[in-house]
């Protein structure tokens, strides 16, 4: 259920909008009535709705100005505006506010109903396309360390000539810190071919994975570093230098 704040100063127009529109078959609950702007901004910061009835013309604070304290406080709130026929300075500000519709009074019941149809529409595909935002981002997020691995074996590999997009990429995965005089260090385990006989491969990657982390924690104390698997399999190290090999 979608949640719907009114906002106007005459009480007879806020309960006629309030209990004349079937708001339940339409998806909406009216989740509070007010008569200004002032009390809205009130009502809002305890709880935000998804859309946002007001009038144009009112006292203390006027639809207008509280069309612009929720675009740049709340711009993920609908607004729809009341207006008269007379408004017609206000309605051009109203669409520079990103108003989504306008509703001229007085306003038959099928009017309401054919715009909030459309308007339900257009906000569960919007919380659609942030959901399925989010998933990405949680996809990313879990997937990090493995793309800040694949860009350091590209790094190490030379595929990467703008400096630009490096120093882009380094932020991104958080290894800014490699900057300067770089050492690229490779670790290689003794007797490994009769540790691969002896290991399962979860074993192999388990002790790979011991192996980068402790060379990072020995590493970081004197040095900016990062770890890693390279394409091969091997364990890569990336160490900025700041006096010489022999500190490395």
């Amino acid at each position: 259920m979608l949640s719907l704040l009114i906002v106007d100063d005459e009480e007879m127009i806020r309960d006629g909008i309030a209990q004349g529109v079937p708001w339940n078959e339409l998806g909406f609950e009216v989740m509070g009535e007010v008569c200004d702007g002032l009390q809205a901004i009130e009502a809002i910061k305890k709880k935000v709705p998804d859309v946002v009835i007001t009038d144009i013309r009112m006292p203390e604070m006027d639809g207008i100005e509280l069309m612009e304290y929720l675009a740049d406080h709340y711009p993920s709130i609908k607004l729809i505006v009341l207006s008269g026929y007379n408004d017609y300075e206000y309605l051009k500000s109203s669409i520079r506010n990103n108003v989504s519709d306008y509703l001229l009074k007085p306003t038959l019941i099928a009017e309401f109903i054919e715009t909030f149809k459309k308007l339900k529409s257009i906000i569960e595909d919007e919380k659609q396309r942030e959901k399925e935002h989010e998933e990405l981002k949680k996809s990313l997020a879990d997937n990090l360390p493995f793309l800040e691995h694949l860009f350091l074996n590209q790094l190490v590999l030379g595929m990467y000539h703008d400096k630009k997009e490096i120093d882009e990429k380094k932020k991104f995965y958080k290894t800014d810190m490699l900057d300067g005089k770089l050492a690229v260090i490779i670790l290689e385990m003794d007797n490994i071919q009769n540790i691969i006989k002896e290991k399962s491969e979860e074993e192999l990657q388990l002790l790979k994975l011991f192996i980068i982390r402790t060379a990072d924690k020995i590493a970081r104390e004197k040095l900016p570093s990062r770890f890693f698997i390279g394409t091969d399999g091997g364990i890569i190290g990336i160490c900025r230098i700041h006096s010489g090999l022999q500190n490395l």
